[in-house]
């Protein structure tokens, strides 16, 4: 494909063997994932969940909004994919996948989108003055400023979305306590709700 040659594969990806089983490791992640990267499961298999962004109002104001500066990345890929299988009896190996295609489309038009304004602006060139070459100059100019922004923004968006992978993974490696504050809220909702 053209956008790979151009900027990279398009998929990010990260693994670990973690201590747990496949299900109850598949279990977490896919709590993990709908709870703090607002993405929704839209296909489970035993093995196996893809999951892709929800389009709810309240989870595009979170990630507009970007509540607790978490950057939401993984939902701009197009599907994120979670895969367990057991290693031994006390381990398992989880594999994450996200494909970053439409986030690498938007990148690569914004070059094409320049060029095109460059030679609209460079038109006039070509008629009002002595040196008609003049008129290749803005686009040019903005065609490579374009593809410098689309090319260091990549990097970055598959940065981060790896970066965020990867706390994903540790995050259920190593789980967090809850601080003293959640922990009251938590006894608080318990003893005002009703017994179940």
């Amino acid at each position: 494909r053209e956008g790979d040659q151009l900027l990279g594969d398009p998929t990010v990806s990260a693994a670990r063997v973690l201590a747990g089983a496949p299900a109850e490791l598949l279990g977490k992640l896919e709590a993990l994932l709908t709870r703090d990267e607002t993405l929704g499961v839209i296909r489970r298999f035993p093995d196996r969940l893809v999951l892709e962004p929800r389009q709810g109002l309240v989870d595009q104001i979170a990630r507009g909004m970007d509540f607790g500066g978490k950057g939401y990345y993984l939902s701009r890929a197009s599907e994120v994919v979670v895969s367990v299988g057991g290693v031994d009896a006390g381990r398992t190996h989880v594999a994450l996948a996200a494909d970053l295609r439409p986030a690498r489309s938007k990148r690569l038009a914004i070059p094409v989108v320049l060029v095109v304004l460059g030679a609209l602006a460079g038109a006039p060139l070509m008629v009002l003055t002595l040196y008609p070459w003049l008129a290749a100059v803005p686009p040019l100019v903005l065609g490579w400023l374009g593809w410098q922004w689309a090319r260091s923004s990549w990097r970055a968006l598959r940065r981060q979305a790896l970066v965020s992978m990867e706390r994903v993974l540790d995050r259920v490696e190593y789980p967090r306590k809850p601080s003293s504050a959640q922990q009251l809220i938590e006894g608080l909702a318990k003893s005002l709700l009703p017994p179940k």
